[in-house]
Formats: C-alpha cells, sequence, structure tokens
C-alpha cells in the first residue's frame, strides 16, 4: 500500500498531466536579479525588519515572508500584487510541496516556475504536473529516509500528501470525521471552490484525545 497518482490527485487537487517538473538551469545572478525584482514592491514594513539576506541555495523563507498579502500597502499597484504571487508561491513550492534539505531556504530551482506562473495571462498559466513532481519527492524522500542513521536528518518529501494518505488508508490514529453533509455555499458555487478530501479532512474533523 502506498500513496499513487490518484491519491494525489484526490487529496491535494494537484495537476497530474502537463509537462514535466524538473531541475532549470538558473543563472548565477539569480539572486540580483530577485532582488532587483522586487525592489519596487511597496509594503507596510520597514526592510530593515526583515535583513536577512537569501541564501546561496535559495531565498530564504524570512525573506519571502515580508511580501505576504496583508503587509502589502492599501495602494499597492499590480506590480507589487504579481510579485506578492511570486513569493507565495516560492513559500508554497519550498515549504509545502517540495521540502528540502536546505531547511531555511527554497531552492533556487524553482525560481523559473514561480516567476513563469506569476507573470503569466489569467487564460495562459503553464499546465504543469505538479502532482507528479510531488509524489515522486515524496518517493524519493522516503528512499532516502530508509537508509539515513542520522538522528537530526531533515526530511524531504511534502508532508501533508504523507499525513492525508495515512487518514485516507489507515484507522489506526486518525482524527474522528464529523459525518454531516456539507452544503455547497460553504465552499462557494464555482467548480474550483469545492473542497477536496484533504479540505474536508481538515475542516471537518474532530481530534482525538
Amino acid at each position: 500500500m502506498t500513496p499513487t497518482l490518484q491519491d494525489v490527485a484526490m487529496l491535494l487537487d494537484l495537476s497530474i498531466t502537463g509537462d514535466a517538473v524538473g531541475p532549470r538551469v538558473v543563472p548565477f545572478t539569480w539572486l540580483e536579479d530577485l532582488e532587483e525584482r522586487f525592489a519596487g514592491v511597496a509594503t507596510t514594513i520597514d526592510p530593515e525588519d526583515f535583513n536577512e539576506h537569501p541564501q546561496s541555495k535559495g531565498p530564504s523563507k524570512s525573506w519571502l515572508l515580508q511580501f505576504q498579502p496583508d503587509l502589502l500597502a492599501a495602494d499597492a499597484d499590480d506590480y507589487s500584487v504579481t510579485r506578492s504571487l511570486e513569493a507565495y508561491l516560492l513559500w508554497l513550492f519550498g515549504y509545502i510541496m517540495f521540502n528540502n534539505s536546505h531547511g531555511h531556504c527554497a531552492d533556487r530551482v524553482l525560481l523559473p516556475y514561480a516567476q513563469e506562473i506569476a507573470d503569466a495571462d489569467e487564460d495562459a498559466i503553464p499546465l504543469y504536473s505538479w502532482g507528479s513532481a510531488v509524489l515522486a519527492c515524496t518517493y524519493r524522500g522516503l528512499c532516502k529516509a530508509s537508509r539515513q542513521n542520522d538522528r537530526n536528518a531533515v526530511l524531504t518529501w511534502c508532508p501533508i500528501l504523507l499525513q492525508l494518505w495515512s487518514y485516507e488508508r489507515i484507522a489506526i490514529g486518525r482524527p474522528m470525521i464529523d459525518q454531516s453533509p456539507y452544503t455547497q455555499d460553504m465552499y462557494g458555487d464555482t467548480k474550483g471552490d469545492r473542497p477536496t478530501i484533504g479540505t474536508l479532512w481538515y475542516s471537518q474533523q474532530v481530534w482525538t484525545q
């Protein structure tokens, strides 16, 4: 018994069709390019409060968090909103979907994907098989973890996938769920707002003691 593409699609609602996700060649000037791209973003905070510089392996989490949507200026322009989206995508990729051994930063190979999606028109967003990439990353992380003897080893996979998969497949240790049916107005009327199985686990769970 192991997670499959069907599990990824049902639990996380990630696409399992589209172009493959893989390493890209990132120019050695990626750090300068990143800082220049975000230099004009208008936020409500003092940049000195987030003076941790992006690390050599990728932008750090604390650097990305200064571009959260709720920290944007009230009169932020479209460019600032776009860069905020790019920062969110880097956080999503680096800390949820593809956890890495760096720990404190998102891998720089994810930079082109985040920028490409953020800059694309709404009707021209590139389609990638994110579900396949997450599953492959999880398999690789599990394989590495099974061969490591270091107690302080960092696990590199998508932990939320394994957690939700275990809830669905293994009865022991999972939370009890409120079985009352959900109504459409709880999640909106559009197809994109419909809940995934993962959403239902997190929104209707009753944790056992």
